[in-house]
């Protein structure tokens, strides 16, 4: 990911400011009654998915942007973490997007 943010590929939301995501993630939340869930917990279940499903930790790296690959060492060790039972959040804020 480059110093922007942006990784090679540009925008993750093309047309969409990074605290306009921010905000319809929090709305998202809130309207679906989630506390306790950040868009850091949206990345790392990504991540953790990925590895559970047999991709290595090299294009894990490579898929996160990491530098160092002791930063994507930690999900390695993938476990049923409680944002798995979150969904309508996600499906909240995948609608939202969707919209704009």
């Amino acid at each position: 990911m480059g110093a922007d943010g942006h990784g090679k590929r540009g925008l993750l939301f093309p047309g969409v400011t990074p605290a306009q995501v921010t905000v319809a993630f929090v709305r998202a939340c809130k309207d679906a009654g989630v506390s306790d869930f950040s868009l850091h917990d949206l990345r790392h279940r990504y991540a953790s998915m990925l590895r559970q499903n047999g991709v290595d930790l090299h294009t894990l790296q490579k898929l996160l942007g990491h530098s160092d690959p002791r930063m994507t060492d930690r999900y390695a060790h993938c476990r049923r973490n409680s944002y798995l039972t979150r969904p309508k959040a996600l499906m909240v804020c995948s609608r939202w997007l969707r919209q704009q």
